[in-house]
């Protein structure tokens, strides 16, 4: 931790936003899900990244005759890792509800398609005959009920939140696998 300076993992997020604006106004223009894909990709490197970086200064420490346990080795892998999920998970936030109308215009688009699936008797039936739960709701009840299911899984705190704790499992899962290869490495040496 020592090499990689404090900033770093804030100036990390900070570069993951510019990819993900870049990503989503200029090169997939017109594809949020390629662009989405550029994002989740970026933070992978970049926790990979922080990762690396991290085991090499430990490697280091090592070489020297410094000794820590597993808990410490992890606690020294997961904090800037961390601190890089902290800070991308707020810019985030800050993307979805200030920088892009990606989810607005996905919402729009499911509503659409919730209207254009229910726009015949036989239609109707069919979505009634797959679900008991809604036998007995009208038309317009069941677009209600979709619309409100759409409003949910595109709203910005929902997506932004639901991608940092995903993105907080997926740190320490990482940081429990490299510590514990690099941990094994160590004892073959």
């Amino acid at each position: 931790m020592r090499s990689i300076g404090k900033h770093l993992p804030w100036i990390f997020a900070i570069l993951w936003l510019g990819i993900r604006v870049l990503a989503a106004q200029v090169i997939y223009f017109g594809d949020p899900d390629k662009a989405r894909t550029v994002g989740v990709m970026t933070n992978l490197l970049f926790i990979i990244i922080l990762i690396f970086i991290v085991l090499m200064d430990l490697y280091k420490l090592r070489r020297m005759g410094h000794k820590d346990s597993f808990i410490g080795d992890l606690k020294n892998v997961a904090f800037p890792c961390i601190k890089y999920v902290l800070g991308a998970g707020i810019l985030l936030a800050v993307y979805y509800n200030v920088i892009s109308d990606e989810l607005l215009q996905k919402r729009k688009a499911d509503y659409q398609l919730t209207i254009e699936a229910l726009d015949t008797d036989e239609e109707l039936n069919a979505v009634r005959s797959q679900n008991i739960q809604l036998e007995k709701l009208s038309r317009e009840e069941i677009i209600d009920a979709a619309n409100k299911r759409t409003d949910l899984f595109t709203s910005p705190k929902v997506v932004s939140s639901a991608s940092f704790v995903v993105l907080v499992f997926v740190t320490l899962i990482y940081a429990v696998f490299a510590v514990f290869l690099f941990r094994s490495f160590l004892k073959m040496r």
